[in-house]
């Protein structure tokens, strides 16, 4: 105890002190805020990802429910393509 007791009587220790309790101080302030930081990025990424599975689902369950003949007009319209290689799946039942 007694080196502290030595910072508090000088004037120069008093002031080591405070700038030591300063700099305390805004580390915790700048660690809180790097850690909310880090949380709400953490989350946005969770809701983007759940964003995107839940198309993904939404779009597999448009496509399986698609007939042969529409399965592949939606690829090649997809692509910019002519259907033309389509027209024999027309008519056909799915399996």
């Amino acid at each position: 105890m007694g080196w502290f007791t030595l910072l508090l009587a000088s004037k120069a220790g008093r002031l080591l002190l405070l700038a030591l309790l300063i700099g305390a101080v805004l580390t915790m302030v700048y660690w809180q805020i790097n850690r909310h930081a880090r949380t709400k990025l953490q989350a946005e990424m969770a809701h983007e990802a759940l964003t995107i599975e839940q198309e993904r689902k939404r779009d597999a369950t448009y496509l399986q429910d698609l007939s042969n003949y529409h399965l592949c007009i939606e690829y090649f319209a997809a692509r910019g393509l002519s259907d033309t290689p389509c027209q024999p799946l027309r008519g056909v039942q799915r399996q």
